[in-house]
């Protein structure tokens, strides 16, 4: 089968890792997959002029696919994916609110289509445009029971398909653990606001101010912003290696998720995979993935809360919490990459699966 995925841009993120994961899955399934990807977006009068340029040569974006066998097609500059970029296929995946835009009106041989939601894209796209992206008649897959949520009883569309994301144990493993020694705690930093990062940095200020000894790591793709700085006290890692990962959360008594909106929320399940427990916000999958245990779920996104659970961990006994580390691990191990490969093949694979109609039947 001939599948395509159509990609806004390319980066070293956990949504381009998942679309990697699967698009590298289907090709070992023995599916011929190809990524279709504008150039980099031009930000700045000298990357626009250049963009602009007919000879213009994109340059080559670091990200999940490289390393994979999957075929990547980069357009030549920033510009919304037509038709004619595509091959044709039998089933063409949209990956993101204006891809699905894009390729709402390719004829039909560029593939049956669908919509892979990984998100509530309303933080970078007006709330109306959204919406009337995710109610275009494409199928939709979608990775958490929050989004699946907003697709049927917010937008009254049908029910997705749904495929949790799985946690790579290559690079997220660890088997029985011990408790640090130190106090630690850490997170994932990001400027976007819905990401939480200053909810984060609030909670740890304020349970330092019982117990100064507690440290901090965080590691992001972004550097530092006026708008979102972090503190002195905050260890910073700016775009680590995939492979060191698993060692930065290993080293923390617990693992923060202070995100006030999230699709999925990778950094639970590899924190858990890691051995170290979850103190995360209602967001995402955390409310389906904590139930299970290994975590602290919070009632709301509210620092002071936040800070208050920090404590408890720094105060915890040590066999108490090489239980929540136990039940982390146990957790992790139902998400599987196979298992989630498994499900959304399954769902691009039925060649009776209708695609989505929005709710006037359009």
């Amino acid at each position: 089968m001939r599948v395509t995925f159509v990609v806004a841009s390319l980066d070293m993120g956990g949504g381009i890792r998942v679309i990697a994961q699967y698009a590298e899955g289907l090709r070992q399934r023995g599916h011929d997959v190809t990524i279709v990807v504008p150039a980099p977006r031009p930000y700045g009068r000298l990357q626009r002029v250049r963009n602009s340029l007919p000879f213009h040569k994109p340059r080559h974006v670091k990200s999940h696919f490289d390393g994979t066998g999957v075929t990547v097609k980069m357009l030549e500059r920033w510009r919304p994916v037509r038709a004619a970029d595509v091959p044709p296929a039998d089933v063409i995946i949209a990956t993101w609110w204006e891809t699905a835009e894009w390729i709402a009106d390719f004829p039909e041989d560029r593939g049956r289509k669908f919509h892979f939601v990984q998100g509530y894209e309303i933080w970078n796209g007006d709330k109306d445009r959204v919406d009337a992206a995710l109610r275009l008649p494409t199928q939709k897959i979608t990775v958490s029971r929050w989004l699946e949520a907003i697709l049927v009883d917010q937008l009254g569309l049908d029910p997705p398909g749904f495929v949790p994301n799985g946690v790579d144990r290559s690079l997220f493993f660890a088997g029985e653990r011990e408790m640090p020694d130190g106090p630690t705690v850490g997170f994932v930093y990001a400027p976007n606001p819905m990401k939480g990062s200053d909810i984060a940095i609030e909670a740890i200020s304020l349970a330092r101010e019982k117990r100064p000894e507690l440290r901090c790591i965080a590691f992001g793709h972004a550097e530092p912003t006026d708008a979102m700085p972090l503190p002195s006290f905050v260890q910073y890692h700016v775009s680590p290696r995939q492979d060191r990962l698993g060692a930065l959360y290993g080293r923390c008594s617990a693992w923060l998720f202070p995100s006030r909106e999230e699709g999925f929320g990778l950094p639970i399940l590899e924190a858990m995979a890691s051995g170290t427990p979850v103190i995360a916000m209602p967001s995402g999958a955390a409310p389906e993935l904590l139930a299970q245990g290994g975590g602290t779920l919070l009632r709301s996104a509210d620092a002071r809360e936040m800070s208050e659970i920090i404590l408890e961990y720094c105060g915890m006994q040590k066999a108490k919490w090489g239980a929540l580390s136990r039940e982390a691990i146990a957790t992790s191990l139902r998400y599987s990459p196979a298992s989630s490969i498994e499900l959304f093949a399954e769902i691009i694979e039925d060649p009776h699966l209708q695609t989505g109609t929005s709710p006037d039947g359009v």
